[in-house]
């Protein structure tokens, strides 16, 4: 009897792991700033899940779908780490190792390594180049925010051939936006309707394939962030009600944002100046209760954050700069 083969995007827990490889931000905030009182995530725990899932693919592929090139680069992955790990002057603790230089170069191998993985084995081919993939704080599957619209989500699942429901038993998308789900029809539903649950293959994403400039891309997302960060309804809506962020979350999303300011200065206009202002008093504001940061991510502290004064004057400033935005 033939074995059964398995393609390499069903490895999603190695896919997650390659991403956290790549991604430098992440290492910074959850191994070492802990930001996440949710994740017990470190180094050592990234390193041996790449050694657990990885280790057994690299030494029998045989029963692997995958290219030639993702075997290569997944094999020189695991080899490149492995030779780190045994390293005798390897820094002591994950913040030096994430600012270790050689450590680098393993942080950028990988990212072209997960973009292979993540799109051309798991993900539609359809997904934009700049879709930001998040890993799922708290449900599985691979999650997708919209580059042009950072409250609109897709979480892909790969289905369960034994689940009652048939709508989940082949891969299917649960599409998400400001907090709603939308169903087949289009209109909004809840995340429990199985009008929501859309095969993967019917699932389209040409609304997001829309061709913009770099500054309209830019715009158009921190439009919708910076109406998160103004509007008392939607962050009730979003950290509480449906839990499709929280302010953490929200928080590391605006950071993004603004990093890319320097590229559009000359561009930008007026919005730019006020922009930066917003940056130094939502940092203020994150610094200022940094004592109780690790519980933020539950809704007795984002009921907190909602009736703070100090809050209000934020909102009232985020709103300012979204009216700015939209001249």
């Amino acid at each position: 009897m033939e074995n059964k083969k398995y393609k390499i995007g069903d490895f999603s827990s190695l896919i997650g792991t390659i991403r956290i490889i790549s991604d430098k931000d992440y290492q910074e905030r959850i191994w070492v700033r802990r930001e996440d009182p949710t994740s017990c995530d470190t180094y050592e725990a990234t390193t041996m899940e790449l050694y657990e899932v990885g280790d057994p693919i690299v030494e029998d592929p045989s029963d692997v779908i995958m290219t030639k090139e993702q075997y290569r680069m997944l094999k020189n992955l695991c080899q490149m780490v492995d030779e780190y790990d045994s390293l005798l002057d390897q820094p002591e603790d994950d913040e030096g190792i994430v600012n270790d230089p050689r450590w680098h170069k393993i942080i950028e191998y990988a990212k072209p390594l997960f973009d292979n993985l993540v799109r051309a084995a798991y993900c539609p081919s359809e997904i934009p180049k700049d879709a930001l993939f998040v890993l799922p704080p708290f449900c599985t599957g691979l999650r997708y925010l919209n580059p042009l619209n950072s409250l609109e989500e897709m979480r892909i699942f790969e289905g369960n051939p034994n689940s009652p429901a048939k709508s989940r038993q082949e891969r299917y998308v649960l599409h998400l936006v400001n907090g709603q789900a939308v169903g087949f029809n289009g209109n909004t539903t809840t995340i429990t309707d199985v009008m929501c649950r859309q095969p993967l293959e019917d699932f389209s994403l040409s609304h997001w394939m829309t061709k913009k400039s770099d500054l309209e891309v830019f715009k158009a997302s921190l439009l919708n962030i910076c109406w998160l960060f103004s509007d008392s309804a939607t962050q009730r809506k979003v950290w509480l009600e449906f839990g499709v962020s929280d302010f953490i979350e929200s928080m590391v999303i605006f950071g993004e944002q603004v990093d890319k300011l320097e590229e559009f200065s000359v561009e930008a206009g007026p919005f730019y100046k006020s922009l930066g202002e917003l940056s130094k008093r939502m940092k203020s504001y994150y610094e200022g209760r940094s004592v109780q940061i690790y519980t933020w991510t539950t809704p007795e502290n984002h009921e907190e954050i909602l009736k703070d004064p100090k809050w209000h004057e934020i909102q009232k400033y985020a709103k300012k700069v979204y009216d700015e935005l939209q001249k």
